[in-house]
């Protein structure tokens, strides 16, 4: 029961890992308006620059990515944040930074550090086994103390038995 509770547990996590979130950014906070503040603004934004387009991503679909639900609202937070500061300063310029930076560089980094957390930091690879090593050596050399003194202490008392 133990073994098939935490393979399960183990499928779980890795499952997590691999399959995409199909979060939508904009849907992530419902009462925060996203989507329509974003629409706005990048309207604003191709009326002031007479461009078709606002950035170069038109899509706020983050299921191309690889990030999990928790990733997922803490973009939306952020975006929400961003917006709220464009809409208050009214820095529209800004608008298309974000984004191709959102989608350039900071989603595919989150994608990478979920898909290879283990393998990319081999520092904190090292350090785990360093430190599974010296707790399992640690484990042994107590064992064998104790095997010392348990065998001395059954030693004792055969010897008291035999006289």
């Amino acid at each position: 029961m133990r073994k098939t509770a935490s393979t399960a547990m183990v499928t779980g996590l890795w499952l997590g890992l691999v399959l995409k979130a199909e979060g939508c950014m904009f849907c992530a906070f419902p009462h925060k308006t996203i989507k329509d503040r974003f629409e706005r603004l990048c309207t604003k934004y191709k009326e002031l620059t007479e461009t078709t387009n606002c950035t170069t991503y038109t899509d706020a679909e983050l299921n191309k990515f690889l990030i999990d639900e928790v990733s997922v609202e803490m973009i939306a937070e952020k975006v929400h944040r961003v917006l709220r500061v464009i809409e208050i300063n009214q820095t529209l310029t800004d608008l298309p930074v974000f984004w191709n930076w959102l989608y350039g560089v900071k989603l595919p980094k989150l994608t990478q550090e979920a898909m290879c957390a283990p393998k990319c930091n081999r520092l904190d690879l090292n350090e785990s086994i360093y430190l599974i090593v010296g707790l399992s050596a640690g484990s042994m050399f107590i064992g064998c103390i104790t095997l010392i003194f348990e065998s001395r202490r059954l030693q004792s008392r055969g010897d008291k038995a035999v006289e």
